[in-house]
């Protein structure tokens, strides 16, 4: 087609497709969609019997997932549901469990728009139209402190989406509590994890579990199962006590685990950070 003849068919509705799972890429986790309850956990289901119960509700939320996906499609709509319809009085619901949406502009992380959840549990919005039908690579950011159930990504049905290859480069390792986590941005794409992401050009994996980053040891031994490269710990000021100044076992012992499963591997992180 034309593009004019393209644009006069959009025109006259043509229907939208929408496609799944299969047609995308999900980043920020390391994890397996086979070892996972769903494909947007951030733990994996082997974890619900040994971490907390608080710890585990919280892995449900999908902080610092993102799903990247090529299209030429002149329009992009997302239909999403999330698991618990979560509110805060002191957080935007954009933020909470909304999605962003931004393209890849010559190297450059452009936003485009937001999916506002408007309803309690479904959502479908149409997230921008009347582009021109070329091929751009795209990446959705999804809830902060909601899970999502379901997710599919609307085009038009006169083009395709592609699923992007996964990087081979390790990630980066956030470890921390509600600011590691997202809150209080005002949409995902504001969290610090995904901003350092689309800045430095490397996926980052989300640990952040609000008000209960309490280092315990089996998520110290997660971080240190050969995921990531870089590791940043961002611990609560309420959990000080934790710190070896405050008599607790502080966080070397992650180095440990690491040097334990890795005995190579240890010297290969470039830095840890512990705040």
């Amino acid at each position: 087609y034309s593009y004019l003849g393209y644009t006069s068919l959009i025109a006259q509705h043509v229907p939208i497709e929408y496609y799944g799972r299969e047609s995308f890429l999900i980043e920020g986790t390391a994890i397996a969609d086979s070892l996972k309850e769903t494909p947007y956990d951030r733990l994996p289901v082997l974890y619900k019997s040994i971490v907390r119960e608080p710890v585990w509700d919280l892995s449900k939320n999908s902080a610092g997932l993102s799903i990247r996906f090529n299209t030429n499609s002149s329009l992009i709509r997302v239909k999403w549901k999330v698991l618990n319809d979560a509110t805060m009085n002191h957080m935007t619901e954009t933020g909470i469990k909304g999605v962003d949406l931004y393209f890849n502009n010559s190297g450059f992380w452009q936003y485009v728009g937001s999916g506002r959840p408007y309803e309690k549990i479904e959502n479908n919005q149409l997230i921008i139209e009347n582009m021109k039908p070329v091929m751009r690579e795209y990446n959705l950011y999804l809830p902060l402190y909601d899970g999502i159930e379901e997710l599919e990504i609307g085009i038009d049905s006169l083009t395709v989406i592609e699923k992007p290859l996964k990087s081979t480069e390790k990630p980066i390792v956030f470890y921390g509590t509600s600011i590691t986590q997202g809150g209080c941005a005002t949409r995902p794409g504001m969290a610090h994890t995904n901003i350092i992401s689309r800045k430095l050009g490397i996926e980052c994996i989300n640990y952040g579990f609000s008000g209960n980053g309490r280092m315990e040891a089996e998520i110290a031994t997660l971080i240190a199962d050969g995921y990531g490269k870089q590791i940043l710990i961002a611990h609560d000021l309420a959990y000080k006590h934790r710190l070896m100044k405050y008599g607790g076992h502080g966080y070397g012992y992650i180095l440990s685990l690491i040097h334990i499963s890795e005995p190579t591997r240890r010297y290969a992180i470039s830095y840890a950070v512990f705040c």
